[in-house]
Protein backbone atom coordinates (compact mmCIF):
# COMPACT_ATOMS: atom_id res chain seq x y z
CA UNK A 1 0.00 0.00 0.00
CA UNK A 2 1.33 3.24 -1.28
CA UNK A 3 0.45 6.27 1.65
CA UNK A 4 -0.33 9.82 -0.02
CA UNK A 5 0.52 13.02 1.16
CA UNK A 6 -1.97 16.08 1.17
CA UNK A 7 0.21 18.88 -0.59
CA UNK A 8 -0.70 22.67 0.38
CA UNK A 9 -1.08 24.81 -2.62
CA UNK A 10 1.83 26.22 -2.86
CA UNK A 11 3.74 22.79 -2.92
CA UNK A 12 1.23 21.77 -5.74
CA UNK A 13 2.05 24.72 -7.37
CA UNK A 14 5.76 23.82 -7.32
CA UNK A 15 5.23 20.51 -8.07
CA UNK A 16 2.99 21.49 -10.91
CA UNK A 17 5.35 24.11 -12.26
CA UNK A 18 8.59 23.28 -11.53
CA UNK A 19 9.13 19.49 -11.00
CA UNK A 20 6.42 18.38 -12.95
CA UNK A 21 4.69 15.21 -12.33
CA UNK A 22 4.74 13.70 -15.81
CA UNK A 23 7.50 10.96 -17.45
CA UNK A 24 11.33 11.76 -16.69
CA UNK A 25 13.14 12.13 -20.07
CA UNK A 26 16.15 10.40 -20.62
CA UNK A 27 19.20 11.89 -21.92
CA UNK A 28 22.97 10.52 -23.54
CA UNK A 29 25.08 9.93 -20.64
CA UNK A 30 27.09 12.29 -22.07
CA UNK A 31 24.96 14.96 -22.09
CA UNK A 32 26.08 16.57 -19.40
CA UNK A 33 29.93 16.94 -20.70
CA UNK A 34 28.54 18.39 -24.39
CA UNK A 35 26.50 21.40 -22.57
CA UNK A 36 29.52 21.87 -20.41
CA UNK A 37 31.94 22.12 -23.34
CA UNK A 38 29.35 24.33 -25.33
CA UNK A 39 29.51 26.50 -21.82
CA UNK A 40 32.90 26.83 -21.31
CA UNK A 41 33.60 27.31 -25.17
CA UNK A 42 30.78 29.43 -25.05
CA UNK A 43 32.56 31.78 -22.06
CA UNK A 44 35.87 31.53 -23.80
CA UNK A 45 35.06 33.78 -26.34
CA UNK A 46 33.97 35.99 -24.06
CA UNK A 47 36.63 38.54 -23.01
CA UNK A 48 35.53 41.70 -20.60
CA UNK A 49 37.88 44.51 -20.53
CA UNK A 50 38.34 43.86 -16.98
CA UNK A 51 37.54 41.15 -14.45
CA UNK A 52 34.33 40.80 -13.83
CA UNK A 53 33.06 39.48 -10.38
CA UNK A 54 29.23 38.43 -9.64
CA UNK A 55 28.07 37.34 -6.20
CA UNK A 56 24.52 37.33 -4.99
CA UNK A 57 24.24 41.09 -4.43
CA UNK A 58 25.03 41.95 -8.10
CA UNK A 59 22.47 39.06 -9.26
CA UNK A 60 20.30 40.65 -7.28
CA UNK A 61 20.61 43.67 -8.68
CA UNK A 62 20.10 42.43 -12.21
CA UNK A 63 16.99 40.67 -11.23
CA UNK A 64 15.47 43.43 -9.38
CA UNK A 65 16.68 46.19 -11.97
CA UNK A 66 18.82 45.64 -15.22
CA UNK A 67 19.08 49.92 -14.91
CA UNK A 68 21.06 49.50 -11.66
CA UNK A 69 23.02 46.43 -12.19
CA UNK A 70 24.54 48.50 -15.45
CA UNK A 71 24.84 51.97 -13.43
CA UNK A 72 26.98 50.13 -11.30
CA UNK A 73 28.55 48.00 -13.90
CA UNK A 74 29.33 51.28 -15.29
CA UNK A 75 30.57 52.89 -12.08
CA UNK A 76 27.64 55.28 -12.11
CA UNK A 77 26.69 54.00 -8.43
CA UNK A 78 29.32 53.70 -5.78
CA UNK A 79 29.51 49.91 -4.73
CA UNK A 80 28.08 48.60 -1.42
CA UNK A 81 29.38 49.97 2.15
CA UNK A 82 28.53 49.45 5.56
CA UNK A 83 27.50 52.19 7.42
CA UNK A 84 25.91 53.34 10.23
CA UNK A 85 22.21 53.01 8.82
CA UNK A 86 22.86 49.14 7.22
CA UNK A 87 24.38 48.13 10.69
CA UNK A 88 21.84 49.09 12.74
CA UNK A 89 19.55 46.95 10.15
CA UNK A 90 21.95 44.04 10.77
CA UNK A 91 21.59 44.32 14.66
CA UNK A 92 18.22 44.94 14.76
CA UNK A 93 18.19 41.78 12.05
CA UNK A 94 15.31 38.90 13.60
CA UNK A 95 18.55 36.49 13.41
CA UNK A 96 19.39 37.83 16.23
CA UNK A 97 18.89 35.94 19.85
CA UNK A 98 16.28 37.53 22.00
CA UNK A 99 15.25 39.64 18.91
CA UNK A 100 11.79 37.55 18.71
CA UNK A 101 11.19 37.14 22.13
CA UNK A 102 11.77 40.99 23.03
CA UNK A 103 14.69 39.98 25.47
CA UNK A 104 17.78 42.35 25.41
CA UNK A 105 20.75 40.04 23.76
CA UNK A 106 24.19 41.88 24.42
CA UNK A 107 27.75 40.08 23.07
CA UNK A 108 28.19 39.11 26.83
CA UNK A 109 25.48 36.88 27.29
CA UNK A 110 26.28 35.33 24.01
CA UNK A 111 30.11 34.28 24.71
CA UNK A 112 30.33 30.65 25.95
CA UNK A 113 31.56 30.61 29.48
CA UNK A 114 35.18 29.90 29.95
Amino acid sequence: MQATVELTPAQRRTLEGLIGTDERPVFAIDAVLRVRDRIEEAARAFEPPEPLWLGKSNLSDLHRCPGLFDAVRAGERAPFTFSARTAAGRLSSSRWPGARSGTPTTWSSRRPSV
